[in-house]
């Protein structure tokens, strides 16, 4: 799963100044990675984009997102306030 994280997927900070509003974003993931996720006890929604063209599979609860850090432990990006925001989270 951290490795699919690391080809697909990022975090997604949509306002920096709000507290609690991370997102994990998978882009164009495998078929069964949504039912991956809930085995795991993750909550994702599976979308696309306007096309239809491009899946994704967001994390967007607060409790999804948390427990998504804990199992997964992806790595942690360098970029200041999305590093803060994500350890916010642990």
């Amino acid at each position: 799963m951290r490795g699919l994280f690391e080809r697909a997927g990022e975090f997604l900070d949509p306002d920096p100044h709000a507290e609690r509003n991370l997102l994990v974003i998978f882009r164009d993931p495998p078929g069964c990675l949504a039912r991956c996720l809930e085995l795991l006890g993750i909550e994702g929604m599976e979308t696309s984009d306007e096309g239809g063209t491009a899946r994704y599979v967001v994390i967007y609860e607060e409790d999804a997102v948390r427990r998504f850090l804990s199992v997964v432990r992806p790595s942690i990006p360098d970029v200041e306030p999305l590093a803060r925001k994500i350890a916010s989270y642990i």
